[in-house]
């Protein structure tokens, strides 16, 4: 019996010392300790499995860059310190909407717009919960208009629908869970 009440201690201590979500209002979760300011931060969780992504962009030489980090149930960040590049394309200084949802095979996707070809176009990146970049190292081009008001939306079978808006125009394209875009543009305009 005083085996046990001396280890008792011992597991209370080390279970508290795992666990990592503060429980603290007044205190945060770290995910991203770098020097450079960081600014349009979301998450989204997986329902299935608790993880959480977090996304948000650092300005540096070249525009806004996307940044992405996927921490467990507890609150350990899974990848590298502060987190991946998703993207590192030239873009503008200021963001004019970004989104973030996770799809129902548990990937983040992420959509934004940056300028790799010279002009404003949205792109979006599916990243699986190992840090694999699903739709490749450049993600895949939405449209070749300008977006704003970026907006994703999953669906049972992996694939997400992607929308935004252009001008006076809401658009939006079904894309598959491997990357192919499906069926026409769809279009709404006033």
């Amino acid at each position: 019996m005083k085996k046990i009440l001396l280890l008792l201690p011992i597991l209370c201590a080390f279970f508290t010392l795992n666990a990592q979500w503060s429980t603290n209002p007044n205190m945060n979760n770290t995910f991203y300790t770098g020097n450079i300011g960081a600014c349009e931060t979301q998450a989204a969780t997986d329902a299935a499995t608790g993880n959480t992504y977090i996304n948000w962009f650092i300005l540096e030489a070249g525009g806004m860059h996307p940044k992405l980090q996927m921490v467990n149930v507890f609150g350990e960040t899974q990848w590298q310190e502060n987190g991946i590049y998703v993207s590192t394309h030239p873009s503008q200084t200021a963001l004019f909407g970004t989104a973030l949802t996770v799809s129902t095979d548990g990937c983040a996707v992420l959509m934004f717009c940056d300028e790799r070809n010279g002009t404003y176009v949205p792109y979006a990146y599916k990243i699986s919960p190992t840090g694999e970049f699903v739709w490749g190292a450049d993600g895949i081009q939405i449209t070749t208009a300008d977006a704003l008001r970026c907006y994703l939306y999953p669906c049972n079978d992996g694939s997400v629908w992607a929308a935004w808006t252009d001008g006076s125009i809401c658009c939006a394209r079904h894309i598959s869970s491997d990357g192919q875009t499906l069926g026409p543009l769809l279009t709404v305009s006033d």
